[in-house]
């Protein structure tokens, strides 16, 4: 729990100390349509542009002593928690998304959209083309 506690801190010092957007959503939201409001005009925009934070069921390991206080017993739990989603503008991939769970292990999904890959690598080459 406190290195849960910590890591919401510092995240959300660190979203208001360069004015990252951070918004905390509720169940059933639709993160992805929430994103395309923020998604940066300026063509060449490269960073973190939000952070959303909303809740999901992760594995994490309830640690607590023995009643002799000698030995640790350890079991695994999956409570709804904390996952934080930083959406990234990337030059290469375009917006990438990194979720990372704010309890240990800290589990992290990395979420890339291929076609907004190959419309960067078009761009590169100089190829025309036109998403539909």
């Amino acid at each position: 729990m406190r290195l849960a506690g910590r890591w919401s801190r510092r995240v959300r010092a660190h979203a208001k100390a360069h004015n990252i957007p951070l918004r905390d959503c509720t169940a059933g939201e639709r993160k992805h349509k929430i994103a395309q409001e923020y998604l940066p005009k300026a063509p060449n925009f490269v960073g973190v542009f939000l952070i959303l934070v909303g809740r999901a069921p992760a594995p994490v390991w309830d640690v607590r002593r023995t009643k002799s206080g000698k030995g640790l017993c350890l079991t695994r739990k999956q409570p709804w928690v904390n996952h934080y989603a930083f959406h990234i503008m990337d030059r290469e991939w375009g917006h990438v998304i990194i979720k990372l769970c704010g309890q240990p292990p800290f589990n992290a999904q990395i979420i890339l959209n291929g076609h907004e890959y190959v419309a960067r690598q078009a761009q590169k080459e100089g190829i025309g083309f036109i998403k539909d």
